[in-house]
């Protein structure tokens, strides 16, 4: 069950919502973070028993450590006190990357290294992953060198199991430090039904048409688009066309799968009275390589470049560290979305690409840079063939595609015929992505100015309204009758 699934949407979301206004009636403000703990606990049970013992059991784990960490070393002894600080922060880490290698990466390395990942003694042939492993894994990691580096607060177990647990951003994120959610579970001890509330309630209630609608409607129908030429691929068919389609209309694809989760993660965590973080900011508005990644998936951007890309590159480095240190963040940042041979793939084909677009722009050569703008478009093409691929060999058809034309494209034509809905659907999204207001600047209680390349505009506060009331409805009702036959989001496999 996911939050976009009609069984979420149609009892369990307006059972939690009910609860949730009923704590705020009665004033009982010390039961909200519990309730919410309760509330992530019923939602994530339905991914069965291995994956709760996963979640909640690493929770434990890690918490302790971090008491640990901070409780058992004695203050006059330093040096002593600073080694097991660090032994703990080891341990609460190791606890989440072993998870991660246990569930994840033991398949990968029999793909690479040709070894078997005997899991007999374990009583099971394989390890189901458990939903969202990758999310709150690095939430954990996250918190635990956030809290050994002095950055963020330590939690009492039930504030560290909701941060942890929160079910609405528990399986693709946004992702969330343990500082912005202290913050929010303070506020939450005091809660009450105000004009603050009620305004951030219909905002919510929006963010959650929108971004269900996006999921369900839109992303779902540029897949089953792309789908067909994915199949024929498997079956050794392609063209140029199939192949940019696939490229193309699936970053497409992935914008409005990922974004409209997180809208509708945003839009339930406004109903409990939660800000949860912005992860996209219209990529595409600006797609440029540097702000196309600072735009898009804002969250994991953010932690890469503080716990990851900063500790490697150091304050004063050589560009040559700095090199290695943007290589290696890239690689991780494929092994972490999923570990294969393609992923691998994947990121260092666009490693190329971003580099052929930043030596095109500092030549100052207008001809160079669109030369170059042509050549970075052509090999991100190829990488997100990659990274949607089932496997390297389609990926190897779908990219040498790109540049041959088969002798027969009537095989073909025929596996990739569509429906003129899916087409019209595929067509307003790309046209869509490129002048995106982002659903925050719309629904902001602020005037907010734009003024980029030909569009110039300026939104007045957004105000809940008999109108936008129907148009939300609108939507939420067409995404719940679809959600249906969605059973479940291209991220939460991460």
């Amino acid at each position: 069950m996911t939050i976009v699934a009609q069984s979420f949407l149609i009892i369990y979301l307006p059972i939690f919502v009910l609860i949730g206004l009923a704590l705020r009636s009665l004033g009982l403000t010390r039961a909200t973070v519990p309730a919410l703990l309760v509330m992530s606990a019923v939602f994530y049970l339905h991914q069965g028993a291995i994956s709760s013992a996963a979640l909640f059991g690493s929770i434990l784990v890690t918490w302790v450590m971090v008491e640990l960490m901070e409780l058992v070393a004695p203050v006059q002894e330093k040096e002593r006190a600073n080694l097991k600080r660090r032994l703990f922060a080891f341990l609460g880490v190791a606890v989440n990357l072993g998870l991660l290698l246990a569930f994840k990466y033991l398949g990968f390395f029999e793909q690479i290294f040709g070894t078997s990942a005997d899991l007999a003694f374990l009583g099971v042939s394989s390890l189901i992953v458990p939903l969202g492993l990758s999310f709150f894994t690095i939430q954990q990691i996250g918190y635990v060198l956030d809290v050994y580096s002095q950055r963020a607060p330590r939690m009492g177990l039930i504030h560290y199991s909701t941060f942890i647990a929160f079910f609405p951003q528990l399986m693709a994120g946004p992702i969330v430090s343990a500082k912005q959610m202290a913050r929010q579970f303070k506020r939450l001890e005091a809660p009450k039904i105000d004009d603050e509330y009620l305004f951030g309630f219909a905002k919510g209630m929006t963010l959650i048409a929108f971004g269900a609608f996006k999921v369900t409607i839109v992303s779902h129908e540029i897949f089953e688009f792309i789908t067909p030429y994915i199949l024929a691929a498997q079956n050794g068919q392609t063209s140029p066309l199939a192949s940019l389609m696939v490229g193309l209309s699936g970053l497409t694809a992935l914008y409005f799968d990922f974004s409209g989760y997180c809208d509708v993660a945003m839009g339930i965590g406004l109903l409990f009275g939660v800000v949860l973080p912005i992860n996209f900011n219209a990529p595409f508005r600006n797609p440029s390589g540097r702000q196309f990644f600072a735009n898009w998936h804002i969250t994991f951007h953010n932690f890469l470049r503080d716990h990851v890309y900063k500790n490697i590159a150091g304050d004063r480095s050589s560009k040559l560290v700095i090199m290695f240190a943007i290589w290696a963040t890239f690689q991780i940042s494929a092994l972490w979305h999923m570990p294969s041979v393609n992923m691998l793939v994947f990121a260092n084909v666009l490693i190329v690409a971003l580099g052929i677009i930043q030596f095109a722009k500092r030549t100052g050569s207008r001809v160079l840079s669109l030369a170059g703008s042509m050549l970075a478009n052509l090999l991100a093409a190829i990488s997100l063939i990659f990274f949607l691929s089932p496997d390297p060999q389609t990926a190897l058809t779908l990219a040498v595609g790109l540049v041959t034309w088969p002798s027969d494209m009537v095989p073909l034509m025929g596996q990739a015929s569509q429906s003129i809905a899916s087409l019209s659907i595929l067509i307003a999204a790309e046209v869509y992505k490129y002048i995106e207001i982002p659903s925050h600047a719309l629904l902001s209680e602020r005037v907010v100015h734009r003024d980029r390349y030909f569009l110039k505009w300026q939104l007045p506060p957004w105000c809940p309204s008999l109108p936008w009331a129907v148009f939300t409805i609108a939507l939420l009702y067409a995404a719940i009758v679809r959600s249906g036959s969605r059973i479940s989001i291209y991220y939460t496999q991460f």
